[in-house]
């Protein structure tokens, strides 16, 4: 189990991922208004599909939200940094409207990584299709290298004498290139915005600034440390981290959280174990791989016909439709076990739908007067037999075909004797065979 910290010095607190996050979150935005009500919060989202998820959670609950943004660290970095109201100039760049920096656009980007790049392209003589390709690998490189995390001293060791060779001295050789081109020009790359956003919050009254609360972060570029760190250090800031037990998991979290606020102390975590490995550890859930769908099924036929649960007390809950309605319904059927459920299938789809419909087809394909006679075709036969609950009546000795639910057909094996006479064709060479 991880060792948790929670940061006495700082505004840190940790929760189970999940619920008790989301918890966490809205306790912290209620503290942020204690004093003012509709006091402007923003909490910072990893990613823009995570701040949309957030917000309807926040939104949904009883206790609302009022003056509450959720959204990336990219939009929170230009707003902090004066940039929110940015408009495209004529060579696709943007500044602030006062002679500020101008961000550098994709175009501005591409001449810029052509401009350091040419000597290299000269010195292998690449031709005109590989240098557009040279090109955009280095561009993908150069904005890598930009959104590197921050690292300790001993990563930074480990980097520096991993760079010692003559590929990586010279791609960093370029890197260096190609901000200086950039700066001299006048233009910031979009991973200096939160640097330049952690210089304004230095510089800016506390009362013009929003509060912030990083939402369960994971990973953050050196810019958005030191902007969080600007915030924490003015008293503008809170992080949610968010645990799942799991030391190997945890590990870049706490790291993160380390950086974040490394004058603080931790100490011994009280609680907060993975919720999902309590239930195990009780019993009351079991996680089982299965290589697909169909044996997925299979396996909760199993435990359901081990009757570890009265029928009333169980549930089979799948999350989409397609495959697993109407597996699961084909499933029990064949089990025999009886089952209730809103039906979404028409009765084409259902095992007496699907057993009526083969067999008229094979009796269509197997009709003497159709033109050029008719013809049964093993695969079509196997899979028909395969695909439904084809039964046999039951016969005992001496008493004649049974009243019972029959015996399933061997499909394998019919397809193997079908296979070995070769039967395939028109019934009559069906009948011989």
């Amino acid at each position: 189990m991880t060792d948790t910290a929670a940061f006495a010095a700082a505004p840190i607190t940790f929760a189970p991922a999940g619920p008790a996050a989301l918890e966490a979150l809205a306790d912290a935005v209620e503290r942020a208004k204690a004093a003012d009500p509709f006091a402007r919060v923003v909490v910072v989202a990893d990613q823009q599909d995570a701040a949309t998820s957030v917000r309807h959670r926040l939104g949904a609950r009883e206790r609302g939200v009022i003056n509450v943004t959720v959204q990336t660290g990219n939009r929170l970095a230009a707003e902090l940094a004066g940039l929110k109201g940015n408009q495209a100039g004529n060579d696709g760049s943007s500044n602030d409207g006062n002679g500020g920096p101008k961000r550098l656009s994709r175009l501005l980007e591409t001449q810029a990584v052509r401009l350091v790049a040419e000597e290299v392209v000269q010195e292998r003589k690449l031709a005109p299709a590989g240098q557009q390709r040279f090109y955009r690998s280095l561009a993908d490189a150069f904005r890598r290298m930009a959104e590197r995390p921050e690292v300790s001293q001993e990563t930074a060791g480990a980097n520096a004498a991993a760079a010692s060779s003559d590929m990586n001295a010279r791609a960093e050789e370029l890197y260096a290139a190609y901000r200086e081109k950039v700066a001299g020009r006048g233009y910031y790359i979009p991973s200096e915005l939160p640097h330049m956003a952690a210089q304004a919050v230095a510089k800016q009254d506390n009362g013009r600034r929003p509060y912030v609360i990083y939402y369960l972060p994971r990973r953050l570029s050196a810019g958005d440390v030191a902007l969080a760190q600007a915030l924490l250090k003015q008293g503008r800031c809170e992080i949610i981290g968010g645990l799942t037990g799991d030391d190997a998991a945890d590990k870049p979290v706490m790291d993160l959280i380390s950086r974040l606020a490394p004058d603080s102390a931790p100490v011994p975590d009280a609680g907060g174990a993975d919720p999902l490995r309590q239930r195990v550890a009780e019993g009351a859930l079991r996680i089982v791989s299965a290589p697909d769908p169909e044996e997925e099924v299979r396996t909760v036929i199993r435990r359901i016909a081990a009757g570890d649960a009265p029928l009333h007390r169980s549930a089979v809950i799948y999350r989409q439709a397609n495959p697993y309605a109407s597996r699961l319904r084909q499933e029990l059927d064949c089990a025999g076990i009886p089952y209730a459920g809103a039906e979404r299938r028409r009765l084409a789809n259902t095992p007496t739908g699907l057993l009526l419909l083969g067999l008229v087809d094979l009796a269509v394909a197997a009709a003497a007067n159709r033109p050029g006679g008719g013809v049964i075709d093993r695969e079509r036969l196997i899979e028909w037999m395969t695909t439904t609950s084809v039964r046999w009546p039951e016969q005992k000795p001496g008493q004649g075909k049974g009243k019972g639910r029959g015996v399933r057909i061997p499909a394998s094996r019919w397809a193997n004797l079908a296979l070995e006479a070769r039967a395939n064709g028109a019934p009559e060479l069906w009948r011989t065979r």
